[in-house]
């Protein structure tokens, strides 16, 4: 499968990933504005919050790898804080939260660097072992065995009719699709089986959409 890259992605870009091996991730499309290439959703005391990653995107056409991390705000601090407040009480944040925290304290400069090393603690606590690997080269028209999933979560409303209810911290409603954080500190070791269920049902949904005769 081929995905584009997430600031902390959310629970159904897991979901599909969870439902395969070998993964490959886009290095060299273009950068868009406004996406979830830069930006997550968390879940906090009066609403559903946006943490975005400012960038120094310099043109339109500027490569996904190339594209640099403003640092003129503390950014880092505020999503740290804004994560922290959202999820001190969740069950499972103290078994995490100090890796989380140092990678908020450390400075990287391409916006792809920091997205994969978000991904990959977030593989890792999620015990998804893998093989993941990056584009050599932008291809417009993926060939299969290769599956194209690079536009398929643009937004943390989601295209697909899966919801699977768990306790969140915040709210009387359940809220879907955050940032894969919500699942992972309110569900913790549970987090696993939980993707890979709803993951069998999006990826039903994708091959009934695409192609019926798919098997």
């Amino acid at each position: 499968m081929l995905f584009s890259l997430h600031y902390l992605p959310s629970i159904h870009y897991f979901a599909l990933l969870s439902q395969f091996e070998n993964i490959q991730i886009e290095a060299h499309e273009n950068y868009q504005k406004q996406s979830l290439r830069n930006r997550t959703y968390i879940l906090t005391a009066n609403k559903v919050s946006m943490l975005s990653v400012p960038v120094l995107a310099s043109s339109k056409h500027q490569l996904i790898n190339e594209v640099e991390i403003s640092y003129a705000e503390n950014w880092q601090q505020i999503h740290w804080r804004s994560i922290y407040s959202a999820y001190k009480k969740a069950p499972f944040f103290e078994f995490y939260a100090d890796d989380f925290e140092k990678l908020f304290q450390n400075k990287t400069q391409f916006l792809f660097d920091w997205n994969w090393q978000m991904m990959s603690i977030c593989l890792k606590y999620l015990q998804l072992n893998r093989q993941i690997d990056r584009t050599n080269n932008y291809e417009k028209q993926i060939e299969l065995p290769t599956i194209d999933f690079r536009s398929t979560f643009n937004s943390q409303k989601t295209p697909f009719n899966v919801e699977k209810p768990y306790i969140q911290v915040f709210g009387n409603g359940f809220v879907n699709n955050l940032s894969i954080l919500d699942l992972l500190f309110c569900e913790g070791t549970n987090a696993k089986p939980y993707l890979q269920e709803i993951g069998k049902k999006i990826y039903s949904q994708i091959i009934e959409n695409t192609n019926p005769k798919i098997s």
